[in-house]
């Protein structure tokens, strides 16, 4: 049997094994008691956080429904541009084509 282990089994308890733990916390590394105030201190900030998160729900969903509001007005516009692009199109070709023509007069 394992020499480390057989202290513990001799008790026959998890209850009495918990109670020979106690005094452990009294005597554990600083570092540790150090990681554990640092943990305990943190909480409220954390939880100030996740209220802040909280509060800024309804105002994100607001800000979504506007968003889904605007969303067919966007598509029309959209719509109403890709509908003109071609004729965008056809005009910038017929500047490019007049193009060569104008750089032959402007030149001396």
């Amino acid at each position: 049997m394992n020499v480390a282990v057989a202290p513990r089994l001799q008790h026959g308890s998890h209850f009495q094994n918990a109670e020979n733990a106690a005094p452990d916390l009294l005597t554990a590394s600083p570092e540790f008691l150090d990681d554990a105030g640092w943990f305990l201190d943190a909480i409220p900030e954390f939880l100030d956080d996740v209220a802040r998160f909280l509060d800024a729900i309804p105002e994100f969903l607001d800000d979504a429904a506007r968003f889904l509001d605007a969303f067919p007005e966007f598509l029309d516009e959209a719509g109403r541009f890709l509908d003109a692009f071609p004729g965008f199109l056809d005009e910038a070709g017929r500047f490019l084509d007049a193009f060569p023509g104008f750089l032959d007069g402007a030149a001396p």
